[in-house]
């Protein structure tokens, strides 16, 4: 992630993409603060191989 603040633009570029987006300085922090869940909404902490379960299986597994 790159910021231009002469432009007030970001550049940001993901480890699984090889190419660069471009946003203004509002766009980025309106994609940013997407990702903030509302006040008391409940959010997905432990899936796949971190879940309840699993790890319950291999603690079983292990003993």
């Amino acid at each position: 992630m790159e910021y231009f603040p002469e432009e007030a633009k970001v550049t940001y570029r993901s480890k699984y993409s090889k190419k660069e987006k471009e946003f203004s300085s509002l766009e980025w922090m309106a994609a940013l603060c997407s990702h903030i869940p509302d006040r008391g909404e409940q959010t997905l902490r432990y899936y796949g191989y971190y879940s309840n379960v699993i790890r319950g299986k291999l603690k079983k597994d292990c003993r």
